[in-house]
Parts: C-alpha cells; sequence; structure tokens
C-alpha cells in the first residue's frame, strides 16, 4: 500500500482557547474552522466508550491541515511532550526569514529555546536557520529558513 498524501497533523491541548490565541498568534490568522464532536464513530475510532471533543483547525502550507483537539469527555492525563522523549513530535514550518519570525514571537512573550535563531552546521539543512519553541502544553515547533538551494538529503 502506498500512502498518497499527508492529510492533517493533530495535537491535544488542555485548553482551546488558549491554544487558539497562541497558534493564531503564530499563524497571524484565526482558525478556519472550530467545532465539537460528540458522535459515536469517533469513539469507536479512537477505541473509548466515549468521547467528546472540541476541535480547531488551520490550513498549513502544502495544503495540509493542523488540528488541535481539546478531549471534554473523558478525562485525560497531561504527559510530557519534552523533545527527549520517546512519543514526542514537533511540527517543522518553513518561512522565508527565519530572524524577522524570531524577533516577533519573542515580543509576544513566545516560549523560544534558544536565545537567537541557530544556523545549522551540519546535514542535510546545512546552511539554514532555525528556531525552536513551545506551544502552551509545551508541544514543540520548529521554525526554519531553508538554505541556498534547499536541503541536500543525497549529501
Amino acid at each position: 500500500m502506498k500512502f498518497t498524501a499527508v492529510d492533517h497533523i493533530s495535537y491535544t491541548v488542555a485548553d482551546l482557547d488558549r491554544s487558539i490565541a497562541f497558534y493564531s498568534l503564530v499563524f497571524e490568522e484565526p482558525p478556519f474552522l472550530r467545532k465539537v464532536w460528540d458522535q459515536e464513530y469517533v469513539a469507536v475510532l479512537c477505541g473509548y466508550p466515549r468521547i467528546v471533543m472540541e476541535g480547531a483547525f488551520w490550513r498549513l502550507p502544502g495544503g495540509n491541515v493542523l488540528e488541535l483537539l481539546q478531549i471534554l469527555e473523558p478525562d485525560g492525563t497531561a504527559t510530557d511532550p519534552e523533545i527527549l522523549n520517546p512519543g514526542a513530535s514537533h511540527l517543522g514550518l518553513v518561512c522565508d526569514d527565519v530572524r524577522t519570525e524570531f524577533a516577533r514571537l519573542k515580543a509576544a512573550g513566545v516560549d523560544l529555546r534558544s536565545d537567537e535563531p541557530v544556523v545549522i552546521p551540519w546535514g542535510p539543512y546545512t546552511g539554514g536557520i532555525a528556531c525552536f519553541l513551545r506551544d502552551p502544553d509545551g508541544n514543540f515547533m520548529e521554525i526554519f529558513q531553508l538554505p541556498p538551494g534547499g536541503p541536500a538529503f543525497d549529501a
């Protein structure tokens, strides 16, 4: 079987309103959809007797969607999304000028993980510039500027 596309990326969040404010700041636009799901098929799909969730959605470059979900029922337990922990993930977003985005997000009080953007000295992204940040639930996001000519995975 061959997959034909990536449709969406999803994070579960503790407080959807708080996360909407954060991601709207980062993306400089509100979600295109916010909705509550209280449908039996969602519980069956997720393997729970019952589940109610509220989601917010943003369009990402390339036609993908970022989906944030707050599970309203049943109660969940927060996990530690620290990037060194197995199971942790991050969303990598390309921009034209990472230094400008870094300054904008720093001025807004976003949790940036380095004091300034980092020039990538090794690997397929050599010459690119990147920074990591964390959302209100601790999920990581990488914002980077590609190296001239793009990544070199064959090097």
